[in-house]
């Protein structure tokens, strides 16, 4: 087994005298993707020699952020981990060791913390990914200033990226559960492990053992629902320390359902007064609604997703990263720094792994394309070329100063690495979009025709290829258009339906175009609170307050979200004829003079439904509650006329005070201990 020291140096804003124009030195290995963060990887002793005269020198001025020491053990082809096949230097013996010293430490760190998602020993991967974030910064904080005489230009670029929907991922109830159950189910295999050692460990271990009675009953069962009915999602073992995570879902109205289960709730904290997250981002159309947002400090915070958006799962990653190498994706170790940085060299990244890199990446990423039309790579798999993204962003900031721009684009494109992003994670939104080949839909009448007959579903399209699923990466390379007819021979796509850029509520709404945008945001908030049906078994459900409408009526007009939804057929509210006049003084600002004819008549009849419920609790002395037959001759005989055989109210009873609905009976003692006969006969 052969040890090797490497130092990763990360050094901050200035130059670096070398030889090499890219910043690296004779020490360096040279795969380094240098830039205005640079990394240096330096292999040599662990004293004060080992760095270069250059960088020592440079190290009092520039800010030298952190300087990581790691041990790299690369193990031969040999069977038992060593090199003379010695089993105590076998990985498993190396990794006792491997918390002892500080540069053991720092490399479990490394690995396990900081690059999870590259192999543990695989040290030049890591290299490489330190060396791409240290030369990519966080763009909503780089700052560029330009100093001409006394003036000063500050000019800030990527500012928008913060809360681009790009690089925002949604958690999903999914995932949220899953980390739980891990960490619950974790927990009570190491209090079992406990458990045995210490039963084991004591003289008669050699008895017979029974593995039941050390597990712990219900421990899963009640963390879950503990965690499900407090909503504060504390998980130590992944450090989630949340509040406020789970809500009960509102059944007031069907539509107020369908908004709830699209609400998306951000970790950010509504009290801060700041513009940013709350903004209307272009980024956001056709994902989000721009509509539905709830008024007060939550406003612009709290999002609804759009019509038709999807929120992707996590995807295999091993079949996507061998289809990368037989597409011509180049191994990353095996790429010297020349290759690296040819100017014709793209990176190939998958979920933030960078897999190689590629010569041809438009071919590349049209080849993916293809394949996911055909059916043979997931649906949800995106591929986005990012070759233009610096010269965008850049004139952007900088519109109408032509030779700052020409400056920039000269010295900053660099901080764009030419990549091409393959993203299969969970957590993205995604829209489906018709494809369009020269600005011809790939949708003709026939398949419109057999989709009206049944014939075809919304899957059909989906596997023929002729509709496909965009995140918002993807749309940077795609050229959408609004409709057919305003398609030109450089168009890709175009938008199914120009109103699913809107949300379930906001949809609802009849020519919304026509509005004053703060009476959309409105009526999403107050269409949610309509009185109507909830469901299809609204009588036979068990929920705890249930509001219904006697008659329920459609609207005179109706939009096409409508009926998809079926708000159709579970609507709310009821057509009112309304007069505006005055009426005696009663109608000031906001009352209602309601007519007493229609009332009678069942305007605005509702039923409310509760639901009241008792449960059988178990006591010490192993008693219990019970329901029992009602006694027809007792002194409670009036009060249980509504009571069935069984204890319950029968169906269809009407109420009154003090009327018992459930005959419910509790032991007096509930601490001594009860035979078994007298239990029974009690």
């Amino acid at each position: 087994m052969r040890q090797q020291n490497l130092v990763v140096t990360v050094v901050g804003q200035g130059e670096v005298t070398s030889k090499d124009p890219r910043g690296g030195c004779e020490m360096c290995d040279g795969r380094i993707l240098g830039g205005w963060g640079v990394v240096r990887v330096v292999e040599g002793k662990r004293d004060e020699g080992w760095m270069h005269n250059s960088w020592r020198e440079r190290e009092r001025g520039a800010s030298l952020e952190c300087q990581i020491t790691l041990l790299y053990v690369s193990s031969s082809p040999s069977a038992g981990g060593g090199e003379s096949g010695d089993p105590s230097r076998s990985p498993l013996s190396f990794y006792s060791l491997f918390l002892s010293s500080r540069s053991a430490r720092c490399h479990y760190l490394l690995s396990s913390s900081t690059v999870v998602h590259v192999s543990q020993m695989s040290i030049p991967c890591c290299q490489l990914e330190l060396a791409y974030c240290c030369r990519h910064p966080d763009p909503t904080e780089f700052e560029l200033w330009l100093s001409l005489d006394v003036s000063i230009f500050y000019v800030i670029v990527f500012t928008v990226l913060r809360d681009y929907v790009g690089n925002k991922r949604l958690e999903l109830s999914g995932q949220l559960l899953s980390l739980l159950f891990e960490d619950l189910f974790k927990t009570t295999n190491e209090e079992v492990i406990k458990s045995v050692d210490a039963t084991l460990a004591k003289p008669s271990r050699s008895s017979r053992f029974d593995f039941s009675q050390l597990l712990v009953k219900d421990n899963i069962t009640h963390g879950l629902e503990r965690t499900l009915s407090t909503g504060n999602w504390d998980v130590k073992r992944f450090r989630m320390h949340r509040k406020g995570m789970t809500q009960v879902l509102a059944r007031l109205s069907f539509i107020g359902t369908l908004g709830h289960m699209t609400k998306i709730s951000p970790q950010f904290e509504k009290s801060r007064k700041v513009s940013g997250p709350r903004a209307l981002q272009p980024s956001q159309w056709g994902m989000l609604c721009p509509c539905d947002t709830p008024e007060g400090e939550a406003c612009g915070l709290v999002k609804n997703l759009a019509l038709m958006t999807h929120v992707t799962t996590d995807e295999e990653q091993g079949p996507i990263i061998s289809l990368c190498y037989c597409l011509g994706v180049e191994d990353l170790a095996l790429l010297s720094a020349e290759e690296l940085h040819a100017k014709d060299s793209f990176l190939i990244m998958l979920n933030g792994l960078i897999l190689g890199k590629h010569r041809r990446p438009h071919r590349f990423a049209n080849v993916m394309r293809k394949l996911r039309r055909a059916g043979k790579l997931g649906e949800f798999v995106s591929v986005f070329v990012n070759e233009k993204q610096a010269y965008y962003f850049i004139g952007r900031a900088v519109r109408g100063l032509s030779w700052v721009r020409l400056f920039l684009t000269q010295h900053l494109t660099e901080l764009i690495q030419r990549c091409v992003y393959i993203a299969s994670d969970g957590g993205r939104v995604c829209r489906p979009l018709v494809i369009a080949d020269k600005g011809v839909s790939r949708i003709k009448k026939h398949h419109m025709k057999e989709l009206l007959d049944g014939v075809r579903n919304f899957d059909d399209f989906l596997r023929e290829g002729l509709i496909e699923y965009l995140d918002v990466n993807e749309e940077n390379n795609a050229l959408i258009a609004l409709y057919e007819g305003e398609a030109t021979t450089e168009t890709t796509h175009i938008e199914i339906e120009p109103f699913t850029i809107l949300g379930v509520c906001a949809g609802l709404i009849p020519f919304p175009h026509h509005n004053q945008s703060p009476r959309n945001t409105y009526q999403c908030a107050m269409g949610k609170q309509a009185m109507g049906n909830i469901a299809y078994n609204q009588l036979c459900r068990m929920d705890t307050l249930i509001y219904l409408l006697v008659y329920p009526q459609r609207p005179l007009l109706t939009t096409r979200t409508i009926e998809l939804v079926g708000y159709d057929k579970l609507g709310a509210g009821q057509n009112a004829t309304v007069a505006v006049m005055s009426f005696s003084g009663y109608d000031i600002e906001d009352a209602i003079v309601m007519n007493k004819s229609s009332l009678d008549r069942g305007f605005g009849r509702c039923i409310v439904m509760k639901k009241l419920s008792a449960e059988n609790q178990k006591y010490e002395n192993n008693t219990s509650d019970r329901i029992i037959r009602p006694q027809r001759d007792g002194h409670d005989a009036e009060r249980m006329q509504i009571l069935d055989d069984d204890g319950l109210a029968a169906p269809g009873e009407i109420i009154r005070p003090n009327d018992i609905y459930i005959n419910k009976q509790s032991p007096i003692d509930t601490r001594s201990k009860v035979s078994s006969a007298s239990r029974i006969g009690g």
